[in-house]
Formats: C-alpha cells, sequence, structure tokens
C-alpha cells in the first residue's frame, strides 16, 4: 500500500489554513523549506514518516488525522465514496441553506442525466 500524495497533501494543506498560517509560517514552523512544504501540499513530494509527524505536530493534529484517506484508492475503492461524502459534507457546512439547495439540485440534475 502507498500514500496518496495528493490527498496528504490536501489535507495538510487545509490544516494549514484553517490555522490561518502560510507555507513560510509552516516551512519556519517545520524547519522545513517553504518549496519543501509546497512540494508536499501539492503532492509532488510525499514526506518521510518522520517528516510526517513533525508536520501534523506544527499543525496540532494527530498524525493518523493527516494520513486519513490517504491511502492507494486503487486498493481500496470503497474509501473514494467515504471521501467524497465527507469532503461534500464539509463544503456544505460552510455554506447557506440557499447554496445548499443550488447543490441538491446540481445532484439531481446529474443523477437524472446519468440514468
Amino acid at each position: 500500500m502507498e500514500i496518496n500524495s495528493i490527498f496528504l497533501g490536501k489535507r495538510i494543506r487545509e490544516q494549514r489554513k484553517k490555522l490561518g498560517l502560510t507555507i513560510e509560517n509552516l516551512a519556519e514552523k517545520c524547519n522545513k523549506s517553504e518549496s519543501f512544504i509546497g512540494n508536499i501540499e501539492r503532492g509532488d513530494d510525499t514526506p518521510s514518516l518522520a517528516t510526517l509527524l513533525i508536520i501534523a505536530n506544527c499543525l496540532a493534529v494527530s498524525f493518523d488525522n493527516l494520513l486519513q484517506d490517504t491511502l492507494d484508492m486503487s486498493i481500496h475503492k470503497n474509501n473514494y465514496t467515504h471521501y467524497y461524502q465527507r469532503e461534500i459534507n464539509n463544503e456544505l457546512e460552510n455554506m447557506t441553506e440557499e447554496q445548499q439547495k443550488i447543490i441538491f439540485d446540481i445532484i439531481k440534475s446529474v443523477n437524472k442525466y446519468h440514468t
């Protein structure tokens, strides 16, 4: 099994932004270069487990929180569904009721079109 670098990078970026940190801030806290942190967030680089632990500590999250849903999805196809459902729910939580209705209508239209 391999870590999906894109999902891992996205999770790191989301947590960094939640904390109001720039890439520069996070790099400084972790004693890493900005380009290295940027590469990780884009999924261009996969950190070692030791580095990932440092990043988790700098982001004040658990190690397993960063690794959640990052296993290679070709091996665990069902995890895609859980990943996207959770990501959609996260986005919906930040929307107004009117925006949520629009998204619901879009989903219904897509389902109707593809059936």
